[in-house]
């Protein structure tokens, strides 16, 4: 695909980008929920109003604190999009990860009643964060992130959760983890 054929399906001009017939459409979570609807995968995202609405909250969280601590602020600096952070904003990124991010992404995912946030299955919110933590544990393994147990633990459960995963996730974590 050019990037003049990606621009006309999305004005963001990134990936990822569903092209369903005449039908298109971009942002991650968005797709994934299309998705899910269209082939009633309840399974992945139920609908039951109260069930779906912690589906959307682990979604909405990813989306708006979970990422935007792991992107700009570790895996960013580490490829070289942005420059590396100061001690004093390190330290800073690191305090608001353990003060606000985790305890909120524990909370989130205690209230699921299992190891992921579709409790003992993986729903559309666990396919969500997968990209993230691919990415951070390729590219930033020794950053407090990846050392946050709950995150390691939470990790390997949704690997381990996915049959596929190595089949459809090998290429990118062979990707990430490359120097």
């Amino acid at each position: 695909m050019t990037f003049a054929a990606l621009s006309q399906m999305n004005p963001m001009h990134a990936i990822p980008v569903l092209k369903d017939g005449d039908f298109t459409m971009w942002e991650s979570k968005s797709i994934l929920r299309y998705i899910a609807n269209k082939h009633n995968l309840e399974a992945w995202y139920p609908t039951d109003p109260q069930k779906r609405a912690h589906v959307d909250l682990a979604l909405d969280f990813c989306n708006n604190n979970f990422q935007n601590v792991i992107g700009p602020k570790v895996v960013y600096p580490i490829v070289g999009i942005v420059s590396p952070l100061s001690e004093a904003e390190a330290a800073e990124v690191e305090k608001q990860w353990k003060e606000d991010v985790m305890p909120s992404f524990e909370h989130i995912l205690r209230r699921s009643g299992g190891p992921l946030f579709g409790g003992s299955r993986p729903n559309i919110a666990d396919l969500a964060f997968l990209g993230h933590l691919v990415t951070v544990f390729g590219k930033a393994p020794d950053s407090f992130v990846c050392k946050t147990e709950a995150i390691s633990s939470y990790f390997a459960a949704v690997k381990a959760a996915l049959p596929k995963y190595a089949d459809a996730f090998g290429p990118s974590e062979a990707f990430f983890s490359a120097k």
